[in-house]
């Protein structure tokens, strides 16, 4: 059994060290995530050594994909919670947006003659900047091609 914990704005750790010890447990993994820039969040996963082959796996796609532990582990967390979402859904979960600008945004646009994409809408209304929406269709059509 894993278990996450998360901290806001974690102490200075080396960035190089991703694996820890625990005496409770088998291991642990550190991930750090800079969101929107600024604020940096700390997770640490511990795991037992009957999960180990779920950390193999993550290791075995972080060496083939190039990429940290960490953002192995936050792509597959973003896959699980965001697949299958439409755009409002994303830029809500994002903290972009509240559902209620969203069914305001979706109101606006079902109103105009020509058909416009609710992310320009959103946009142009100035209710969330024009990378939010790039990065929540980036995410969309990462997981509708899969």
């Amino acid at each position: 059994m894993a278990v996450i914990s998360t901290l806001r704005e974690p102490p200075c750790v080396d960035s190089r060290t991703e694996r820890l010890t625990n005496p409770a447990e088998s291991a642990s993994l550190e991930c750090k995530k800079t969101v929107r820039g600024e604020k940096k969040v700390q997770t640490t996963v511990y795991y037992s050594e009957e999960d180990q082959y779920l950390m193999n796996l993550v290791d075995q796609v972080a060496r083939r994909e190039r990429k940290s532990r960490s953002a192995v582990i936050l792509s597959i967390l973003e896959e699980y919670f965001e697949r299958d979402k439409r755009l409002g859904e994303i830029l809500v979960d994002m903290g972009f947006v509240q559902p209620h600008q969203i069914e305001e945004g979706l109101k606006r646009q079902s109103e105009l003659s020509e058909h416009k994409p609710l992310g320009e809408i959103l946009v142009e209304e100035g209710l969330v900047p024009t990378e939010a929406v790039e990065r929540a269709l980036a995410v969309q059509s990462r997981f509708r091609l899969s």
